[in-house]
């Protein structure tokens, strides 16, 4: 008896000294882990709000499952990344939309695109960007014809992402 006494304590004496080895570790770290997480997505980010200070927003509720990350640009806005169905299949169409403290679409930008060469991809040329562009946060973004798939896929990430800005961050 009371060898599992003895075992029971040293086993909680471990325990807790683990623990609080990987909260000191992770106290330690995470300022460097959220700018690595911003280092990664940094050149685009600077595509939306050039100059800005990007800080990660940590522990964001998204229902949808596209939102991947989202990040607040200083006073200037958020900048939200997301990954959508497109023709390609399951996260085929990856961007970043910029939705600014005036109520506007600041920027968009899209990341990568695994849909069908020239019809798919028409969802990264610039005339589709400056349709969402400056447009008022929540107003309705046509598609495009002959591409309906992947800028429907878009149009309803923005959608997702305009209303999670709206319910979070207006």
């Amino acid at each position: 008896m009371k060898r599992a006494i003895y075992l029971a304590c040293f086993l909680a004496i471990v325990s807790a000294l683990a623990g609080g080895a990987l909260t000191l570790a992770n106290d330690m770290t995470i300022d460097r882990i959220n700018e690595n997480k911003v280092a990664v997505d940094k050149a685009n980010l600077e595509i939306i709000y050039p100059g800005a200070t990007f800080t990660p927003v940590e522990n964001f509720k998204d229902d949808s499952g596209k939102i991947v990350s989202i990040y607040q640009a200083g006073e200037q806005g958020y900048v939200y990344k997301l990954a959508v169905d497109g023709f390609g299949g399951k996260g085929s169409i990856e961007f970043m939309i910029g939705f600014g403290s005036d109520g506007k679409v600041s920027g968009f930008t899209v990341l990568s695109c695994l849909d069908t060469k020239d019809i798919g991809t028409k969802v990264q040329e610039p005339d589709f960007a400056n349709k969402i562009i400056g447009s008022d946060i929540g107003s309705k973004v046509d598609t495009i014809s002959g591409s309906t798939v992947s800028s429907s896929a878009v149009v309803g990430g923005i959608d997702i992402a305009a209303g999670h800005y709206s319910a979070n961050f207006k």
